[in-house]
């Protein structure tokens, strides 16, 4: 935008700047569409949801049902917002959550020194060092996690970003919840069947 504004007023450099700013935009659906459906192909495949969505076309070479679900999903949750919500707040919401997500990978490096010190004694040497008694790999995840928290709050409070209402409270609370509800609920189901899902993720890497 900057760069638009110092090529005025030649309506040519004006126009080639904005159209590559857009033209550039284009791929960021792509990358936002192809990852959630590796995920769902992941969860699937590691049973927390229906193995169907691992399914892959074997003409496309494509998990073909993951991506169908998604599609739809997108269009039921794009409809939510702009009825309830409106894009700003949807995206402040966005924002929040994903934020929010990276407080969890934080917490898990903080304990990671004490609850796998197996593993921390063939992680690299500068991994097993301390700073004042304290593990430098619990450090850095306090850092990650309190950063983040903080990062989150001034995207949900800060009334110069947006305006908390009690239908984009809902609507965080309900997807932190319902997932897990997912999890366990997935969990609960598959020991009744003699099978517990919850060993592949006692390992790391997950098996």
């Amino acid at each position: 935008m900057m760069v638009s504004l110092i090529a005025y007023p030649n309506q040519f450099l004006v126009f080639l700047v904005l159209f590559t700013m857009l033209a550039g935009s284009l791929t960021s659906p792509f990358v936002y569409f192809w990852i959630p459906s590796r995920y769902f192909f992941a969860w699937s495949f590691d049973r927390i949801i229906p193995t169907k969505m691992a399914d892959v076309s074997k003409r496309f070479r494509t998990p073909h049902v993951s991506i169908l679900v998604i599609t739809v999903m997108s269009i039921l949750i794009s409809t939510l917002y702009w009825f309830l919500l409106g894009w700003a707040t949807a995206q402040t919401l966005t924002t929040f959550l994903v934020m929010s997500c990276f407080v969890v990978p934080g917490i898990a490096t903080a304990l990671f020194p004490f609850v796998k010190r197996d593993l921390l004694d063939a992680a690299p040497g500068w991994m097993r060092k301390n700073l004042g008694g304290v593990p430098v790999l619990t450090i850095f995840g306090l850092l990650t996690a309190v950063s983040f928290a903080y990062i989150s709050y001034l995207a949900l409070m800060n009334p110069l970003i947006t305006i908390a209402t009690w239908g984009g409270a809902a609507i965080v609370l309900v997807i932190i919840v319902g997932c897990f509800i997912i999890y366990y609920a997935s969990v609960s189901y598959h020991k009744k069947h003699g099978l517990d899902i919850e060993l592949a993720f006692r390992e790391i890497p997950p098996v």
